[in-house]
């Protein structure tokens, strides 16, 4: 009978353990499979981004709420501005976060909005009511934007920099015509007529040659300098600044390594024009003086560079 007694308890034991007490699993039982993830929807190509709202703004501080929609291949409009990523090119300006855009100075900013694959932006130019804003560029042919441009407004005074592709902007302007002066050491001073909003200027380098001298200097470029010499216009366009310890008679050669040019120089009221090698006499006084050399006919190969000397 003990035996029997003990025989019934190990098994009420066995089935406890294995059976009710889930603090210890069985390590033999397989894991369930991991239920798969739902298939994610497929986002619908997005055709059009479009970007709505007020920027006429007149008052730093002030804000607004732009809005930016976009278009889906199946003809569908959705309103994404909390997707979007947003952005401004000049944060001095105006910030921008989720559409709201606040003006923290007067000038020129773009605002831009990302969403997918499509990017869409606004030029934001907050100044005071009244006043005008002008955005430009100072670039010297062939080579790109100019860094450290002082741009003034003759009218006003007023002043800014360029930036490092060479974009500046002025604000606060009055209506009607302004007239803005480009300086920079190392190159030729510019002036521009502006009238309108965007105002963009090519600075040339300055060329200088003492007598007794040879000088190289980049080639003409597309979109070059224009001068007006003795009444006659002169471009693509160098003006060449001359030294001479005593007055005297120059002898220039000047020489450009395409063939098919032809080349004018202007100097003291006489013009001479010639090939690709050109030579001239040139009266010359004391100190510096200034000529031009100019392109008349256009050929290939416009960023050749050129050399002129005075013997």
């Amino acid at each position: 009978m003990n035996r029997l007694f003990a025989t019934l308890a190990l098994l009420v034991a066995v089935s406890a353990c294995s059976g009710n007490d889930r603090s210890f699993p069985n390590p033999t039982a397989p894991s369930p499979p991991a239920a798969p993830a739902p298939p994610s929807a497929p986002v619908a190509a997005v055709t059009q981004l479009r970007i709505t709202g007020n920027t006429a703004l007149t008052a730093v501080g002030e804000t607004s709420q732009l809005t930016t929609t976009a278009t889906f291949a199946d003809g569908t409009d959705r309103d994404v501005t909390a997707e979007a990523i947003w952005s401004s090119s000049d944060p001095t300006v105006a910030t921008v976060s989720a559409g709201l855009v606040t003006v923290r100075g007067f000038g020129a900013t773009t605002i831009a909005a990302r969403y997918v694959q499509r990017f869409q932006s606004v030029t934001l130019k907050p100044t005071p009511a009244g006043t005008f804003v002008i955005v430009g560029r100072a670039r010297e042919p062939g080579q790109g934007g100019i860094a450290g441009v002082t741009v003034t407004d003759t009218v006003s005074r007023a002043s800014a920099s360029t930036n490092s592709d060479g974009t500046y902007s002025l604000s606060s302007l009055a209506r009607g015509e302004t007239r803005l002066q480009f300086r920079k050491d190392g190159f030729e001073p510019a002036e521009l007529s502006a009238t309108q909003t965007y105002g963009d200027v090519p600075l040339q380098r300055i060329i200088r040659v003492r007598a007794g001298e040879r000088v190289t200097s980049t080639g003409f470029a597309p979109n070059d300098f224009t001068y007006i010499v003795e009444g006659e216009r002169c471009f693509p366009c160098r003006l060449v600044r001359v030294v001479a310890d005593t007055p005297g008679t120059l002898h220039f050669r000047v020489t450009w390594s395409d063939t098919r040019a032809t080349l004018t120089l202007w100097a003291n009221g006489s013009v001479t024009r010639g090939t690709s090698a050109l030579e001239a006499d040139v009266p010359v006084p004391q100190g510096e003086s200034i000529v031009y050399l100019g392109m008349t006919s256009g050929v290939g190969g416009l960023h050749l560079p050129f050399a002129i000397e005075a013997r």
